[in-house]
């Protein structure tokens, strides 16, 4: 049997609710359902949607039915420019966040989205903290190859965190673990952690990545060690093992 919460204490739930909704989504900019599922704790969509439809009356969001492959859609929620300016509280400072803006979403590249904001909500319930969004770090970091995201593990690392839904070639991994190395030796972060769908998927990309014996920086060749390995790890986003971030290679 179910309790019904005083009404001050009801109105205070849905209070915060809308709170961490609004303070994911001025970062995130748009979302899903199944990642505000896993972020606000909800047993099952029907909450989630109970929360959301009062904050889209409220002008504070709106959503829009994005077309995949196969005729299938989806539902994306955004934030509102009044949305963004209740998303942060009169007494911190406001920052310039943009409002959502349905143009700008690539079905392409939707679920590449949707899995690195579900490695967030993961990461930050299990203690991480400090995420910062790729698409916020051009910013402050310019003429670099930006990861998907960086955020700080529970050991109090930096970590560069990549998304991983396609295997590229060993040409450009042999790029991208120059730039990699590049910015740890330069302290933007000490760890690289790569998620893909599935463990075997994570397993080929780290063969892939793994498989490069030479690489160059500024025009030198150099040989590709275990040394140069080492701050590299490969997990699958939903085994949650990478969560403490085991420094076995095997994963």
């Amino acid at each position: 049997m179910t309790t019904l919460l005083p009404p001050d204490q009801r109105q205070a739930r849905v209070a915060e609710k809308r709170r961490m909704v609004l303070r994911f989504m001025r970062d995130e900019t748009w979302t899903h359902v199944d990642v505000l599922q896993e972020l606000l704790a909800f047993k099952n969509v029907q909450n989630v949607n109970s929360t959301l439809r009062p904050m889209e009356r409220d002008g504070l969001l709106k959503r829009v039915s994005v077309d995949m492959t196969y005729g299938r859609s989806i539902t994306i929620w955004g934030i509102t420019t009044t949305g963004q300016a209740y998303a942060f509280e009169l007494d911190e400072p406001l920052e310039d966040r943009p409002g959502f803006e349905p143009s700008k979403i690539k079905p392409s590249t939707l679920q590449h989205r949707i899995d690195l904001q579900l490695a967030r909500v993961r990461a930050e319930k299990a203690g991480w903290t400090n995420w910062e969004p790729g698409h916020l770090l051009g910013k402050r970091m310019s003429g670099v190859k930006l990861p998907d995201a960086i955020a700080t593990d529970p050991q109090g690392q930096r970590v560069a965190i990549e998304i991983e839904r396609t295997i590229k070639s060993r040409k450009r991994y042999s790029e991208i673990l120059v730039s990699h190395l590049s910015q740890r030796k330069a302290g933007s972060w000490q760890k690289i952690l790569y998620l893909s769908p599935t463990t075997d998927f994570a397993a080929r990309v780290q063969r892939v990545f793994f498989s490069i014996s030479q690489a160059k920086h500024q025009g030198q060749a150099f040989n590709v060690t275990d040394e140069h390995r080492q701050p590299f790890s490969f997990y699958s986003l939903n085994s949650g093992e990478w969560l403490t971030m085991n420094e076995d290679i095997t994963r």
